[in-house]
């Protein structure tokens, strides 16, 4: 298996989600990891340094929490801490980091809530 493949089968194992795939409406909950760019540079003889940006998008109902806010929290503190304490990922990859999220909040009357939390994962071949 190719490293990078790999690497996002572990990255979507640990947060749980469909790997490849971004869902397109509020119809579809549940978590998608997908890749969004990725940047390759020479670092030694027969070495390459990849780094991969990869994003979790969350689809989830949010009416169980006290508040819209407090599940957004819940969820992205689940997916981040899912990935970045998951020992595997370290086995494959060199460094793996947070980079930030971007929040999208139920429209008047769902109770449907979302998340792209992104992610930098950085490999030598």
């Amino acid at each position: 298996m190719l490293k990078r493949t790999e690497i996002l089968t572990v990255l979507a194992d640990s947060a749980n989600a469909v790997r490849g795939k971004k869902y397109a409406s509020n119809a579809d909950l549940g978590r998608a990891l997908f890749d969004v760019s990725e940047e390759a540079r020479v670092s030694g003889y027969n070495e390459m340094t990849v780094t991969i940006q990869v994003a979790v998008q969350s689809l989830f109902d949010a009416s169980a929490a006290a508040s819209v806010g407090e599940a957004i929290d819940v969820e992205l503190d689940t997916i981040v801490s899912a990935i970045i304490t998951k020992p595997a990922i370290y086995e494959v990859g060199q460094s793996v980091r947070y980079i930030g999220a971007t929040v999208e909040y139920p429209t008047a009357g769902s109770k449907t809530a979302g998340l792209v939390a992104q992610f930098e994962v950085v490999y030598t071949t």
